[in-house]
Order: C-alpha cells, then structure tokens, then sequence
C-alpha cells in the first residue's frame, strides 16, 4: 500500500517538502519531549535551565508551531516561510544554550550550540535548493 501513494507523494512535494516534513516530525517530536517531559529529562540541568527561562509548555508550543507550519509549508510551492522559522528557531535554540553554557554553567553547552547551529545551516542549505517543478494545478 506505501508504494502506491509513496512515490505520487515524493513526486507531488519534491525534495524541499520531504525535508520540511523530516523537520516537522522532530520539531513536533521535540515539542512532545519539552511538553511532557519524562523524569530523567525532568531532572536534567538543560531542562532546568530552560523552565527557568519559560514553562516546557511554552517551548512546547514554539517547536510544535513551528513543526505545524513546516508541514504546511512542504505542500506549499512558496515554502520560504517555513523553512524561515525552522532556521530561526534552531538558531535561538543554539543561541539558548550557548547563553546557558556562558553564564549558567549549562553542561555541554557548547556542543549542544553547536549541534543546532549546524542544524540551522542545513535549513538554509537547503532552502536555497532549487524549487522542484510541479505539476500544474498544484496548491502554492
């Protein structure tokens, strides 16, 4: 059966909308994580520093509005906007725990900055792609 509407949905969003779609399955993902934290992450000093800034809710929201809009956007043909919020949040994610690392003692600071800023160049990389063609009739 996932052969069937797999390769039609592949052709129908192209490369840029799969990659949205990979972002808005681990943006919402982290939003569940951030929402309803188990207690080993509860526990954990980046989360204590990060509901000292703002509740897990509303870091929650955040990355799950952003992972709705990039599941938008990957049926979109004017995606930029998508894919705007997808870079911008990784980098004030990558910003959150350099400051943390700086002036909170957050441990690993410095890897998790650097994680998400390598995250966010590669949201730029690709959406400087070229659009992929579509076909005519398509939403955008």
């Amino acid at each position: 059966m996932i052969r069937d509407w797999l390769p039609a949905l592949r052709h129908r969003i192209g490369h840029r909308g799969a990659f949205l779609l990979f972002l808005a399955a681990l943006d919402v993902a982290y939003a569940r994580r951030l929402a309803w934290p188990d207690p080993h992450l509860d526990a954990s000093p980046l989360y204590a520093y990060l509901t000292g800034i703002a509740p897990g809710q509303v870091w929650a929201v955040l990355w799950g509005g952003v992972g709705v809009l990039c599941g938008w956007g990957a049926f979109r043909v004017r995606d930029a906007i998508a894919f705007t919020a997808a870079m911008a949040l990784k980098f004030v994610w990558a910003a959150v725990n350099l400051l943390g690392w700086l002036f909170a003692s957050l441990p690993q600071g410095d890897w998790a900055t650097a994680l998400w800023v390598f995250a966010a160049l590669v949201v730029y990389d690709v959406a400087n792609w070229p659009e992929p063609a579509r076909e005519p009739g398509g939403t955008g």
